[in-house]
């Protein structure tokens, strides 16, 4: 049968104004998705946009239709006995006054979706809180929905997302109606947890010193490839900054005390600051602007320490303007010496190594900051975004779709880059923040500053981040504390 689909829009003026309900005919059934309901195509009327006497369940269903046509929400409630209606409605009010985000709303509306279908693969007409408690029929529609489970596991991944997000609004709908509001229908998702989640793929510090180095060749892929190389080690140094933050990254962000990052995820504004790895990062996109600060750099205005003048003239090394290179090769010229008076020039020329990144780095920042207003990475459009950048949480569809289509491109070409370098593990876009989350972990950074550098508002977030990294040494520990040094 020919697909048909009818689309009924409320009438009045109030805050359900605009909502679309969609009626759509297929395999001779008409499903109405926010009632809940499968009507043969044969009980539905074109022309009143009604169901017809001969079906059973006629009265309640016009009913319902007719609250949804004229406005009046509260009384089509009393028929919202399904707990996925529910959902589906939250979405579509939360959509439309835009308390919720764009991304979100796709996101719980793909889950809404799935759940949806699995109910007509099992002819069920609603999932209600006894459903819930009782779990058989929610198994059955968990069991509709994980059919299609890949190999690698990560549709077991999504499916626990799925259920965490629904057990949310199945304690919202229980609040609403009178129930406890400090309920907790965790156990919704508890078939899930005998699932290992995964995390998102990390890179090393010595495959991250390989990426580094890396330098794309040719010129159609080269040039998309050296952004995506930029992309990821500016988002690794701006403390593991998310994706569609960093596309969105202006250059009226760059201030005096740092970079301001306006994070969408939560709302939340935080300064993060400049490091010279993020001048070299940043390099091959404005090379003009590096090579201008190198060529006006001049080293004789640089006010050196007199520790660093003596050690230089007894070992009869000239003052000139050096380059990084030039001290560089010098310092490994005399670190393997063995005169003192070398290793103490090498200790020098180190923190004159300091002192010039430090002039580098404030120059550098100063000659982005003095640009036209714009992107940083031209993988998005700035025209487009430019009256819409203050509320970064509120992006509309074609802002949205704009940055999932700059990301794709952003991974494809990532997965390229390691494919060449010899890195056997699919780094995404998110990636860069597991990363610095493993390596400040690595390096002994407790939990909160984890917390703090990846801008995370709960504790438990970052947990989630860090479990599983490394192996524990809890052991080892406790039992050196009771035999001391017999271990």
């Amino acid at each position: 049968m020919t697909k048909v689909s009818i689309i009924l829009m409320p009438q009045g003026k109030n805050s359900n104004t605009g909502r679309i309900c969609k009626m759509i005919s297929e395999k001779g059934k008409v499903h109405r998705l926010s009632i809940g309901y499968t009507i043969p195509i044969d009980d539905w009327c074109v022309k009143t946009k009604r169901v017809k006497n001969t079906n059973s369940n006629s009265t309640i269903i016009n009913s319902i239709i007719e609250n949804i046509m004229s406005g009046d929400v509260t009384k089509h409630k009393k028929y919202e006995d399904c707990i996925l209606c529910f959902m589906e409605n939250e979405l579509e009010l939360g959509h439309l006054d835009k308390t919720i985000k764009y991304s979100t709303y796709k996101k719980y509306n793909t889950i809404a979706k799935s759940f949806r279908k699995a109910m007509v693969k099992l002819e069920m007409l609603k999932i209600t809180i006894n459903d819930v408690i009782g779990l058989e029929k929610l198994k059955s529609i968990i069991s509709i929905i994980s059919i299609n489970e890949s190999r690698n596991g990560k549709r077991k991944t999504t499916l626990n997302n799925y259920l965490v997000v629904f057990s949310t609004y199945v304690k919202k709908w229980f609040q609403k109606n009178n129930g406890s509001p400090t309920a907790d229908f965790s156990f919704i998702h508890k078939e899930s947890k005998k699932v290992i989640l995964g995390h998102a793929n990390y890179i090393t510090k010595d495959e991250l010193t390989i990426f580094e180095n890396y330098y794309p060749k040719g010129i159609k892929n080269g040039t998309i490839q050296t952004i995506t190389k930029s992309i990821f080690l500016s988002q690794y140094y701006i403390g593991g900054i998310r994706i569609s933050d960093i596309l969105t990254l202006t250059n009226s962000q760059f201030k005096a005390k740092g970079i301001l990052i306006r994070m969408r995820k939560n709302g939340e504004t935080r300064i993060y600051p400049y490091s010279f790895e993020l001048v070299l990062a940043l390099r091959p996109l404005y090379p003009y602007q590096y090579n201008s600060v190198i060529e006006n750099l001049n080293l004789g205005s640089i006010k050196l320490p007199a520790t660093i003048v003596a050690a230089m003239i007894r070992s009869n090394i000239e003052l000139h303007n050096y380059n990084l290179e030039d001290i560089d090769k010098k310092i490994s010229q005399l670190e393997y010496s063995l005169s003192l008076e070398h290793k103490q020039l090498v200790d020098e020329l180190e923190r004159l190594k300091q002192i010039i990144k430090g002039l580098i780095k404030e120059e550098f920042f100063k000659q982005i900051q003095n640009l036209t207003e714009g992107f940083i990475f031209p993988l998005l459009e700035y025209d487009m975004f430019k009256n819409h950048l203050d509320r970064p949480d509120l992006f509309d569809k074609d802002l949205s779709y704009a940055i999932h289509r700059a990301t794709c491109k952003y991974n494809s070409n990532l997965k390229v880059i390691c494919k060449t370098i010899g890195i056997n593990r699919k780094l995404t876009s998110h990636s860069p923040r597991h990363s610095i989350a493993l390596h400040l972990m690595e390096r002994g950074a407790t939990t909160p500053i984890i917390q703090d550098v990846l801008g995370q508002r709960n504790l438990s977030s970052t947990a989630v981040y860090l479990q599983q990294r490394l192996p524990s040494n809890n052991i080892g520990v406790g039992m050196g504390l009771i035999h001391g040094s017999k271990l």
